[in-house]
């Protein structure tokens, strides 16, 4: 089922070839963070942040992407609405591009928050409580 296996698919792998080494990046980046984040606590809430691409546990947990991040040259901003929620966030940003992770610590008020990538392109932003 892997054509990403030349030895598997040896007539796929010559059409795959280009993107294998980024797509096998793109899995291992994204079984990092299911492996450390409460997936089975959060749900889709799209409306709740201006990607539209979110994972939510309400108060404790935000998982947002935004592909295509700062496509202007201007890192992407992400408004992120936490309702009634405020307090310590851990604030970390990746670059899926580069495998970077930028995290801070600072508290956010309760309602909309506008936090913008400290880095241009495509952006994961995770947000855990520290209550």
């Amino acid at each position: 089922m892997d054509p990403y296996d030349p030895a598997a698919h040896s007539e796929y792998y010559e059409q795959v070839r280009e993107t294998r080494e980024s797509v096998l990046l793109s899995l291992g980046q994204t079984k990092r963070y299911a492996d450390r984040i409460p997936l089975q606590t959060m749900t889709p809430r799209g409306d709740l942040c201006s990607s539209r691409y979110c994972l939510v546990h309400p108060g404790q947990d935000y998982l947002v992407y935004a592909p295509y991040g700062g496509v202007s040259g201007n890192p992407v901003n992400i408004e992120l609405d936490l309702q009634q929620y405020s307090g310590g966030f851990a604030v970390e940003w990746f670059n899926p591009r580069l495998d970077q992770t930028h995290v801070e610590q600072k508290p956010l008020p309760p309602g909309r928050v506008r936090l913008v990538a400290p880095f241009v392109g495509d952006a994961v932003l995770y947000l855990r409580s520290q209550r």
